[in-house]
């Protein structure tokens, strides 16, 4: 808070007291003496102040704060003060049902995380896109930014992500980011991080002793069909030729 001496004369041992704060906010110090400000001069009173995430109220509220003074022939005089605080409200995401598919990964393969994100906060998040972070282990895919607008408090929206795997068997850490606005045009980022398992890449399956029957049944079939057809054909000729 800055306090102005706009009199024409000095003001000599200056009290600010801050007499009332919006519910759930509290300052680290709340009486600030100045032995003296000049006409025409300022100075400024700073200190912490805290507030309560859970607090039911937000936005520009009121504060009263006491000013005293002693004038240039030693009269007390005192003011009162309305002032605003400015209060957001608190935006906390949580990541819910988490999943990578396919899992275990393998290196080439193109994997989809999917989720839900939960807004546990007491304020909307404005703009909310969710990225993955490009690592040694994963190639995000050129969509795989996804914007998912407005989440408001207790609100849940669910998201999907695309990757490549470009690494070899192991375990690893993927990292999702969260960005957002608040409603006063903060921007700020939250991290989540999550495992994910790279084995040996699928084999090709074999087909089954019916598969196999199947495709070899007709050929086997026409193959004793024509040994039988030749025999008979030859038996055939021979008979002709002991006849003649």
């Amino acid at each position: 808070v800055r306090i102005v001496n706009r009199g024409s004369s000095p003001a000599y041992d200056v009290y600010l007291i801050f007499l009332n704060m919006p519910p759930g906010v509290s300052l680290e110090k709340q009486i600030f003496y100045i032995p003296k400000i000049d006409a025409g001069n300022s100075i400024l009173a700073e200190t912490n102040a805290y507030g309560n995430p859970n607090a039911p109220y937000k936005g520009a509220l009121t504060a009263v704060a006491m000013i005293s003074f002693k004038d240039s022939y030693g009269y007390s005089r005192r003011y009162n003060a309305t002032f605003l605080v400015n209060v957001k409200g608190r935006i906390e995401f949580k990541l819910l049902e988490l999943s990578v598919v396919p899992t275990p990964a393998y290196k080439g393969a193109r994997i989809t995380i999917s989720g839900l994100l939960l807004n546990i906060g007491k304020e909307t998040a404005k703009h909310v896109s969710v990225y993955l972070k490009e690592c040694e282990e994963l190639r995000p895919k050129h969509e795989s930014g996804q914007y998912l607008g407005n989440v408001d408090p207790d609100a849940q929206m669910p998201f999907i992500l695309e990757a490549e795997v470009r690494t070899d068997i192991g375990s690893y850490t993927l990292f999702i980011e969260a960005d957002y606005m608040d409603e006063y045009g903060g921007i700020y980022h939250q991290i989540f991080e999550a495992k994910f398992e790279v084995g040996e890449p699928p084999k090709p399956p074999q087909p089954s002793l019916e598969e196999v029957l199947y495709r070899v049944a007709p050929i086997a079939i026409a193959t004793a069909f024509m040994i039988v057809m030749g025999y008979m054909i030859l038996r055939y000729v021979r008979r002709m030729k002991l006849r003649s």
